[in-house]
């Protein structure tokens, strides 16, 4: 098999059509492209990070980076991933969703705007996937 065959075998495995105008160059291209989001896709989901399938590489990159620091903020802490399901106690949230019609995010509907959230509301990973979210500011309010 040529290598120009080979090329258009991985690229079908992926899903991608390949007309005969394009070169082995840019075929080589396009599926280093395609490996680099699979590899961002693998991450994303292994982060729980949710994302449409049309979000651009640099914005879902931004997204992990986001994730990857609250994870690490949470271990600096001593979170636990056994406490996963525990709600936060202590301290309210204000969460900003910056989109005017509302979105999903963490289990649950957020209008735009503010919106206060009582302290047992929110797990510790709700309120990481909330503060990994670009369209989100959490705001805490510590208790009394």
């Amino acid at each position: 098999m040529s290598d120009r065959e080979l090329l258009k075998a991985e690229a079908e495995a992926l899903g991608i059509e390949v007309s005969e105008d394009v070169t082995d160059e840019e075929l080589a291209t396009l599926l280093t492209a395609a490996s680099e989001r699979a590899k961002l896709e693998i991450r994303a989901t292994e982060l729980g990070v949710e994302f449409a399938a049309n979000i651009g590489d640099k914005k879902l990159a931004q997204r992990i980076e986001a994730a990857e620091k609250a994870a690490s903020e949470k271990s600096a802490t001593g979170g636990s991933s056994n406490d996963e399901d525990e709600h936060l106690e202590g301290s309210a949230f204000t969460v900003h969703c910056a989109i005017a019609g509302g979105r999903r995010r963490a289990g649950r509907r957020w209008p735009g705007g503010a919106t206060p959230v009582a302290a047992g509301d929110l797990t510790e990973d709700m309120l990481a996937q909330l503060k990994a979210d670009p369209l989100f500011h959490v705001t805490e309010t510590p208790a009394e």
